[in-house]
């Protein structure tokens, strides 16, 4: 029934629910979690409704997401542009991928609040 063109008005309808579905869900959250978990219910409706528009949009994201985080995490580790970006070993336990993380973190704090002298 969704998955017909002339329902339009249905689809509109089901987006609409699931938009309120995660606001209900977030309900005794923050701002931001209500933003957030209405816009992941009425997102996930939607892909539903329009499955082919949602698997572009899912690519097109996912390639801009990565495009973003290299330029994130190249910031962060002080890369410059036309630079060599320094390999860092792939994790291969859980311990040591919580210390690359901790790094991270460690290296992202003190960029964005730096130490007075």
């Amino acid at each position: 029934m969704l998955n017909e063109p002339q329902n339009s008005l249905h689809r509109s309808g089901a987006i609409v629910v699931g938009g309120l579905a995660g606001f209900i869900f977030a309900a005794r959250g923050g701002f931001i979690k209500k933003v957030l978990y209405s816009g992941i219910g009425a997102g996930a409706v939607a892909s539903m409704c329009y499955p082919r528009q949602a698997e572009e949009n899912c690519r097109v994201v996912l390639y801009e997401g990565r495009k973003i985080f290299a330029v994130a995490y190249n910031f962060i580790k002080g890369v410059k542009p036309g630079e060599e970006v320094p390999a860092v070993p792939f994790p291969t336990s859980l311990e040591d991928l919580k210390y690359m993380a901790s790094d991270l973190y460690d290296e992202a704090k003190d960029l964005i609040f730096p130490k007075k002298k």
